[in-house]
């Protein structure tokens, strides 16, 4: 599946710069993100399509780690869904109360360690 997927997304990257041109798609932050996953998907293709070549190629395994970042590529959906805009502001917002309540229970989680109880 992961290799279907990478093909999908090549096929979607080259199908955009052709329809809108190089200097229209580099105008677009998000743009960035999609070649940036895409770039890392075919190296991580080609290093891995060698098999197990020994130390060297298993070196390269940490840039699995960097696969999570296929995950923000649905964060381009936000840019067309006003509700769901909205949600993310007050989340965000929200974040800020949290903030101080977690520093408020750290600091009774300290004085309780200092009383020995």
């Amino acid at each position: 599946m992961n290799k279907v997927f990478t093909y999908i997304f090549i096929a979607e990257l080259g199908i955009k710069l052709l329809s809108i041109g190089p200097l229209a798609y580099l105008r677009d932050k998000m743009n960035y993100l999609d070649a940036g996953v895409v770039m890392l998907s075919i190296f991580e293709m080609t290093i891995f399509s060698g098999g197990g070549a020994g130390g060297a190629i298993s070196a390269f395994r940490t840039v699995r780690i960097f696969r999570t970042f296929r995950v923000l590529r649905v964060a381009r959906l936000l840019k067309g869904m006003k509700s769901m805009q909205l949600i993310v502001a007050v989340m965000v917002r929200s974040m800020s109360s949290f903030v101080y309540l977690a520093l408020l229970l750290i600091l009774f989680v300290f004085i309780y360690a200092l009383l020995g109880m």
